[in-house]
């Protein structure tokens, strides 16, 4: 794509990744292709190591640690839970997940402000990515912006529990009445290992999204 003048008809695009499946499509993304100026590609997690390879980052806040303090799951004081939490989010808990992101609404609301179009993506099943979106969509209509979800569902042989997770996050956003997208990007077997059936995926969403924002 080349690169545009800010003109006043130009749309402002803002592309969110939620979650580490999230962070690691827009990591993609912005090494894979180039976009015009009004795109702005953003990763968004409660591990910060989840964002470490996105230039754009819009962190939310990391209520595991918490968690953990308050159910006495640790006894270290906090500077040392945040330190072995660093890459742990929100645990494949999508209340947490939710948590992560109420707690930085006026941060989330400060990014999106101004923005026409948002796109949301992750692959649903774990918890930042199930429960944070929620509140996204949430700001994004606050604001009258046009939002797109463009999401994956893991696979049955990843396990019942991030069926379950990813269901019922899917039910929760048709609710809210946002354009869904889902694509399918998964391989059926995980025969040229795990690492690798994920980064295709990555590689497949990204080309999704890609596509996407040559039509909007």
């Amino acid at each position: 794509m080349s690169k545009v003048k800010n003109e006043k008809n130009v749309k402002r695009i803002k592309v969110i990744g939620i979650g580490g499946s999230g962070c690691n499509i827009i990591n993609y993304l912005q090494t894979n292709y180039e976009f015009n100026d009004n795109v702005k590609l953003i990763g968004s997690d409660s591990a910060t190591c989840g964002m470490a390879k996105c230039k754009n980052k819009l962190p939310l806040e990391r209520v595991y640690p918490i968690y953990c303090k308050v159910k006495g799951i640790l006894e270290n004081n906090d500077k040392t839970i945040t330190d072995i939490m660093c890459c742990e989010g929100c645990m494949g808990n999508p209340i947490l997940g939710e948590l992560s992101a109420y707690y930085k609404y006026d941060e989330i609301l400060k990014e999106l402000k101004g923005t026409d179009t948002l796109v949301l993506t992750t692959v649903l099943g774990g918890g930042t990515g199930c429960g944070a979106i929620k509140i996204f969509i949430q700001v994004a209509q606050k604001l009258d912006i046009n939002v797109f979800c463009i999401i994956a569902k893991p696979n049955a042989f990843e396990g019942n529990l991030r069926m379950e997770k990813s269901d019922n996050a899917l039910k929760d956003i048709l609710k809210m009445n946002v354009e869904l997208i889902e694509c399918e990007i998964f391989e059926n077997s995980i025969n040229n290992g795990i690492a690798k059936y994920f980064s295709n995926g990555d590689v497949k969403m990204a080309k999704k999204i890609y596509d996407f924002l040559q039509m909007i």
